[in-house]
């Protein structure tokens, strides 16, 4: 489990309303996105822990992609989100791949070695062709120094997790959202490991929380 960045928590922390971290990185996410004009109404995270050897980095983008159109459709089927407010509506990615290969944990390291195809090219039909935004890009961006420890990166994640309109992740034994054909997308994709579980678990213990959390990335 997660501790470094986290609060000392007693039993029963996930109940109501508590976000069970240090004050301070919450309010360093909250100002990172506020920067980028992302406030909690108006962005939804997809979380791709691409480190699965062998995998198709661009089919798995694609995939990431497809996620965020039908979490769309969603949302404005749900009457949650005017048509007209979709292209206005942001996405964070939130991913162990990154453009900067040194910060990237060694299983998506090794995974680069045995793909199919150039992660950095997934990276960029994402973030430059479709308009995802990475929380490592920000930092960059505002002229912040990363965490002396780059899994201070996954802190941030499960704050923005917690904070965002919906999200998608593939959750080890995940139920909302899976099938037969999302799970195995999820493992042609993912290591499925705890972080989506602990993700949507920290969603599931916000009581303000009103959108949409997929265990398994939604397919068509």
């Amino acid at each position: 489990r997660f501790v470094k960045g986290m609060e000392n928590l007693k039993k029963g922390v996930f109940e109501g309303k508590t976000i069970p971290f240090h004050p301070k990185h919450v309010q360093f996410v909250d100002d990172l996105l506020q920067r980028a004009n992302i406030t909690t109404n108006n962005f939804s995270a997809i979380h791709w822990r691409a480190e699965k050897k062998g995998m198709d980095f661009m089919r798995c983008a694609r995939a990431v992609n497809e996620v965020k159109h039908i979490m769309l459709h969603k949302m404005m089927t749900d009457a949650t989100m005017k048509d007209e407010e979709s292209s206005q509506h942001k996405f964070v990615l939130m991913s162990s791949l990154n453009e900067n290969e040194d910060m990237m944990w060694s299983g998506s390291r090794n995974s680069i070695v045995n793909g199919t195809a150039s992660s950095q090219q997934a990276l960029h039909y994402l973030l430059r062709d479709n308009g995802f935004i990475k929380i490592d890009g920000l930092l960059e961006m505002q002229a912040k120094k990363v965490h002396d420890d780059p899994g201070m990166l996954a802190i941030y994640d499960l704050i923005i997790a917690t904070k965002a309109n919906n999200f998608a992740t593939c959750a080890k034994g995940g139920k909302t959202g899976c099938n037969g054909v999302t799970k195995r997308l999820c493992d042609a994709c993912n290591h499925v490991g705890k972080f989506g579980r602990l993700a949507t678990s920290l969603r599931k213990d916000d009581a303000d929380h009103r959108g949409s959390s997929f265990e398994c990335w939604p397919s068509k």
